[in-house]
This record gives C-alpha cells, sequence and structure tokens, in this order.
C-alpha cells in the first residue's frame, strides 16, 4: 500500500515521540495574514524524492468566532494528497480537520475527518479506506480531561506554528495522537539562527524536538540513539515554520523541509 507523502513525514516525527505526563502546552495564534501562499520543498532522502507541499491560509468567520482556514495540498498527476483544517483564532485551538489522499492508479482512497468540542473535550473521528473491492469504515471519539487531543495530521497544518516558544518561555510540550497511539514531545529553544529561505533571511527560533521518555527510560536512548528533530520558527510574527529536520530514532535525517515561497494570493 502506498502511503502518501505527508503522512509519511508526520509518521516519522511521531517516531520521535513516547509516553509521559506532563501536560500540554498551549498554542498562540502565530498572526499570519489572510491570503497567504507558503510552498516548502520537503526532500526524502531514503527515497531519493523532492517534492512540493503547499499551504494556503485564510481568515474566515466560523460559528466559535474568527478563524484560520487552512487548505493544503501535494501537486502530483498520480495521487490526490490535501487537507483542510480550520483553527479558532482566540484561543488558537483547531476546530475541524479534513484529510484527503487517493491513488487514481492503485484506486485506494483514504479520507479522515475530525471534529473538535472544546467545552465537551472530545473530539469525532472518521476514517474511511477504500480499496477496489471494499471499504472499511470507522468512527471513534477521543475524550479528554487535562491534555487535549492533537492529532499527527495537524504537524504541518498550522501545529507547528502556534509553538509559544520564546526567549521567556523556552519549552512547551504536547501530546500528539496516530491512531489508538498517543505520545508527547518536548519542543526546546536552543538558539537564534538567520536562514535563507524564499528569497531572503529570516530570524529564527532554532527548536530541538526530542522525546519525553521520563526518568526511567532515558536509557533507551544509548542504544536508539538521540533522536533529534529541529525546527526553524520565525522570531516575528506572523510565525511561520522557514525549515525543519525530521529524524527517526538510531537513523540520520529522514526529511527535510524547507520554504522556496513565500506570497498572497
Amino acid at each position: 500500500m502506498k502511503i502518501s507523502k505527508t503522512f509519511f513525514i508526520a509518521i516519522m516525527l511521531l517516531m520521535l515521540l513516547a509516553f509521559s505526563a506532563a501536560r500540554a502546552a498551549l498554542l498562540v495564534d502565530p498572526e499570519i495574514p489572510s491570503s497567504t501562499r507558503l510552498i516548502y520543498d520537503i526532500e526524502v532522502p531514503q527515497e531519493n524524492e523532492t517534492f512540493e507541499y503547499h499551504n494556503l491560509i485564510d481568515k474566515i468567520k466560523a460559528e466559535q468566532g474568527a478563524a484560520y482556514l487552512i487548505n493544503s495540498f501535494v501537486p502530483s498527476a498520480e495521487a490526490e494528497d490535501r487537507g483542510q483544517v480550520i483553527y479558532l483564532i482566540d484561543p488558537y485551538v483547531p476546530l475541524f480537520c479534513n484529510y484527503t489522499f487517493k491513488n487514481n492508479r492503485k484506486k485506494y482512497s483514504y479520507h479522515k475527518s475530525m471534529a473538535w468540542d472544546w467545552g465537551a473535550k472530545k473530539c469525532e473521528i472518521v476514517e474511511v479506506v477504500r480499496h477496489p473491492k471494499k471499504e472499511e469504515r470507522t468512527e471513534r471519539t477521543m475524550d479528554w480531561k487535562d491534555d487535549p487531543y492533537l492529532d499527527f495530521a495537524l504537524i504541518f497544518n498550522g501545529l507547528l506554528n502556534g509553538l509559544p516558544i520564546s526567549e521567556k518561555e523556552n519549552e512547551a510540550r504536547l501530546k500528539l495522537s496516530l491512531k489508538w497511539f498517543t505520545a508527547k514531545v518536548v519542543f526546546k529553544l536552543v538558539s537564534r539562527e538567520a536562514v535563507a529561505a524564499a528569497g531572503r533571511n529570516w530570524e529564527c527560533y532554532k527548536i530541538e524536538a526530542t522525546p519525553d521518555l521520563g526518568a526511567l527510560l532515558n536509557w533507551v536512548r544509548i542504544f536508539w540513539g538521540n533522536p533529534k528533530s529541529y525546527i526553524w520558527l520565525t522570531v516575528n510574527k506572523p510565525k511561520i515554520v522557514v525549515m525543519a529536520h525530521i529524524r527517526a530514532p538510531g537513523i540520520e535525517r529522514i526529511a527535510k523541509l524547507k520554504m522556496v515561497e513565500m506570497g498572497r494570493e
């Protein structure tokens, strides 16, 4: 089964994570202007492949208030790979996520939709997988008390832009989920760096992402290596991920993302 490129990268990022008992951090409004277009090049060395990933960001009026609408897609003649996420602006939290991957040649498709109810602290999830001879549909509800449900599909669709990292708040923890696997990662400010991307220099926070294994499980890193990933997030608003190096445990970096264009629609 051929999985989508964005799913592949997000799954590799989740390989960084492990269970812990820390509270999830609150996200912050990245203050991205409406009609912003972000285009990234993503390199996957193991597949000897580079592809584009597009984010189109608008501001809309949702039932709950002012919101961001983020449409994403990977240009491809063979497959349809696209998503749509709505974030409430204040507070900056996801309201709805819709993701579709369809391989036209193999007649395979995967669809996932999520709807958050922050008052009731739950997320309704529907997944549909279609093969030439069958269709599988699953529905479930994810409830929470302290740490809200944040799905891995949000990683490159607004989630990282909202990291509450600064010189005053130099660490954040988020719990992310993939299917029935739920885990946490620590995002820690390492330094400030200038990054050349999309025709200009960006002053960025270099943020280290590492598993929160807990004191009793840190010895695992001796055998698995220290699976650090890095994210370069702009210091000033709008808060935009300019670059990311994502690494899975025990191997060299598995994906490199870099912004190649920022414009207005």
